[in-house]
């Protein structure tokens, strides 16, 4: 099948990515209904395009998978314990065409939804094992930067010049914003873990092709 310039370079950039890591499940998400990649009946979608299974195959993968991201998200949710809201799927869901339509800028909500989620599937696909050595490190980390910012709280800062404590509030902007993405890891691996306990107690599954 040929595809079209844009859909052509992701699919090469898909291969190259296949032939690096053989015998892996590859799933590509997407909500672009309109790609070349999905095959269609009475302009519907039904499914990925049989040819490209067939070569992701042929280049090591052991599957090719692919999905919008509202059913990509809802599996991680039910099968890998994601923790990702409702709101913010549909959140993502619905942004993308959107501001691709009216080239708005993303908010800043829309921005750190986007950033946890990425953080929450990240750490989702982890095995227990790096998850809790994953955890370790956060805690470690959590904790040199409260003695740090314990600094902040006590520091002359009357005593400062004008470029000592413009230094001074960069510093500590940084390490609060730190602080505040690794406690939101924290919490995420935490929530992992825990509807791990309520469920299979193994967040691995199988992720199988859906409709876009």
């Amino acid at each position: 099948m040929m595809l079209n310039l844009e859909d052509l370079y992701v699919w090469k950039q898909i291969l190259s990515f296949i032939k690096t890591a053989p015998g892996k499940n590859i799933v590509y998400v997407t909500n672009d209904a309109k790609s070349d990649f999905f095959y269609k009946i009475d302009g519907k979608v039904r499914g990925p395009n049989e040819s490209l299974v067939s070569e992701a195959k042929d280049n090591g993968a052991s599957e090719f998978i692919l999905q919008n991201l509202n059913t990509f998200l809802h599996h991680a949710n039910n099968h890998l314990h994601a923790d990702v809201n409702e709101d913010a799927i549909s959140e993502l869901t619905n942004a993308s065409p959107i501001l691709k339509k009216k080239k708005k800028i993303p908010s800043v909500r829309f921005l750190n939804s986007r950033e946890d989620i990425a953080k929450k599937l990240q750490l989702a696909f982890m095995t227990n094992d790096d998850l809790t050595k994953r955890r370790q490190e956060v805690s470690n980390r959590i904790a040199e930067l409260t003695q740090e910012l314990s600094y902040y709280h006590s520091a002359p800062v009357d005593e400062f010049n004008g470029a000592q404590t413009a230094v001074f509030e960069n510093d500590y902007k940084e390490a609060m914003s730190k602080l505040t993405r690794l406690e939101r890891e924290l919490a995420m691996i935490n929530s992992i873990f825990h509807n791990a306990s309520l469920g299979s107690g193994d967040p691995s599954s199988t992720v199988k092709n859906d409709d876009v």
